[in-house]
């Protein structure tokens, strides 16, 4: 990374980079507080010591606590499948916030994406859409053309549109982002 800890193993080109975000860092000054740096990350102990001694205060955000989580995914839920109200009962949300225990709200919101995905991906093969179009899907504008020709395809008297996501759906899309954070940790 851009501010991660100088080694012996680094390229020349990360070294250059490192060395003039550094020098820029010194040359700013402000006495009005009118430059700020503001910097996040989930990897503290990564970041250069050169890097926190010019940002003078760190605010450490812990993770979400269960009841943050249940907010959170109360929160996201409804955005993303472009609901007004609750995608989930209470009981469900407790049950995906117990399973996401440790997770980051931005692991959260990968959750609810995939988990949306996979309704997605379900309700365009029972309606006869074609999955590849469906996974090439990356804006809102996109999904919204799809959901257009999803209803346009209605045949089963269900709900139109892409919804549908369930708990069991969050839940394993739960289960697979830890798999794969899982993975990676032990490469």
């Amino acid at each position: 990374g851009l501010a991660s800890t100088r080694t012996d193993s680094d390229q020349g080109h990360h070294v250059s980079l490192k060395t003039q975000l550094l020098t820029l860092m010194d040359g700013v000054t402000s006495t009005d507080g009118a430059v700020t740096f503001v910097g996040a990350t989930n990897r503290a102990n990564n970041v250069d010591p050169a890097v926190l001694r010019r940002l003078r205060r760190h605010v450490h955000v812990d993770m979400p606590d269960r009841e943050a989580r249940v907010d959170i995914l109360r929160k996201m839920l409804p955005r993303l499948l472009g609901r007004d109200g609750p995608a989930l009962e209470d009981e469900e949300l407790g049950r995906v916030a117990d399973a996401t225990e440790g997770m980051s709200g931005s692991d959260l919101n990968e959750v609810c994406r995939a988990a949306h995905m996979a309704a997605v991906l379900r309700r365009c093969s029972e309606r006869g859409v074609d999955v590849k179009e469906a996974c090439r899907c990356r804006s809102a504008a996109d999904v919204a053309r799809l959901r257009q020709r999803m209803a346009a395809k209605k045949e089963d008297g269900g709900e139109e549109g892409v919804s549908g996501v369930g708990a069991d759906d969050v839940l394993q899309a739960a289960r697979a982002l830890k798999a794969a954070t899982a993975a990676q940790a032990t490469e």
